[in-house]
């Protein structure tokens, strides 16, 4: 089949607002090539689709259902797929039911007809969002057609795959194109430690450096605690990829310690201060002196802002302890919207520590 008519305009997936919409977009406008969507619904969807069905199927987005709108609408006379897609983000609360409704309403109608309803999420979320899914289907008692999930780096690959069918050179060009934007966007697939890093790790020096930065921790609480008559109040709150203490004041709470997966995707420092209330539009808030926090991404796509924390070297560790509780000092006092809200004074906050946050809105 010829994909020389294909009239998709990808470029025109910059002008979303959110990022979900953006991938969306993009991947939808190269659904629009028949050999495209056979591939996509037969190697990714597990639905072979004969000529005749591929002709009347029509692939959308911006597409309203009663209580929802999903990301992603395939639909033909004999089929119908919903596709709620994630990027950075996670399901909202029975954000799947009105889909579920709908493709029960849709079954209904027509009883010959075959629907589903699928996730499209990073490989690294898909299965936390696949549970999250099958419990809101659960609790809402709704039996609804086959959920499956879909990993965004699978269907890049595919795509790039399909690439060689395309007569398209324009076509060609796009589909390669998507699978490098998402793995520049959703990070390298898993692989062995390279022999630097497997060094590094096995290095006692390093180590010994970890703990010293743990140990670091301890002492600017115990500093911030002091300085602060009470004021202030710390519970240690780690988890397997972080380790540090929840700070509550004024009502607010923020979190600070040694955080590798901030320094990952933030840089500057793998010692922070965790900025929960803190937006994009508070850039011009900010008081005079203090650091711009950075942003950064969980291993699970979620989104924060931190405040780095520079371990340098040969500075005497007073003084480190004395720099870093008086920058944590500050944000809690001089900018207290920069703290989650917290309707209480002991236990780890609701939205959770970074392991768990309650992402940018």
């Amino acid at each position: 089949m010829s994909s020389s008519s294909w009239t998709g305009q990808p470029i025109l997936a910059v002008l979303g607002s959110k990022e979900e919409d953006r991938f969306t977009e993009l991947l939808v406008h190269l659904l629009q090539a028949p050999e495209v969507l056979r591939a996509f619904m037969r190697e990714l969807c597990g639905i072979e689709v004969s000529e005749a069905e591929l002709v009347s199927l029509k692939a959308r987005t911006q597409v309203t259902v009663p209580g929802g709108r999903p990301d992603i609408v395939i639909q033909g006379p004999a089929r119908y797929c919903l596709f709620e897609a994630k990027v950075s983000s996670w399901l909202h609360e029975g954000q799947l039911l009105p889909y579920s409704q709908e493709l029960q309403r849709w079954q209904i109608a027509h009883p010959g007809g075959k629907a589903h309803l699928f996730l499209l999420a990073p490989s690294q979320s898909s299965r936390g969002l696949m549970q999250t899914a099958l419990q809101q289907l659960s609790q809402a008692a709704v039996t609804s057609a086959e959920l499956s999930v879909l990993d965004w780096e699978k269907v890049a690959e595919v795509l790039a795959k399909t690439s060689e069918q395309v007569s398209s050179l324009r076509l060609r060009v796009y589909l390669h194109d998507f699978k490098e934007l998402v793995a520049y966007r959703m990070g390298e697939p898993e692989r062995p430690f390279t022999r630097e890093e497997a060094q590094l790790l096995g290095d006692p020096l390093v180590a010994r450096a970890l703990l010293r930065a743990r140990r670091l921790i301890g002492r600017i609480v115990s500093t911030l605690e002091e300085q602060n008559g009470g004021m202030i109040k710390s519970r240690r709150y780690a988890g397997p990829e972080w380790d540090g203490y929840v700070l509550r004041a004024l009502g607010r709470w923020w979190w600070f310690g040694f955080w590798p997966d901030a320094w990952a995707t933030a840089g500057e420092s793998a010692l922070v201060l965790q900025v929960p209330g803190f937006r994009e539009q508070h850039f011009g808030d900010l008081p005079a002196g203090f650091m711009q926090p950075l942003k950064c991404r969980t291993s699970k796509n979620e989104t924060w802002w931190v405040v780095p924390l520079v371990l340098r070297e040969q500075v005497d560790l007073d003084i480190l302890v004395a720099e870093h509780a008086a920058t944590i000092s500050a944000w809690m006092n001089g900018f207290p919207e920069s703290g989650g809200l917290s309707s209480t004074e002991e236990g780890p906050p609701e939205a959770g520590g970074p392991d768990s946050p309650a992402k940018e809105s």
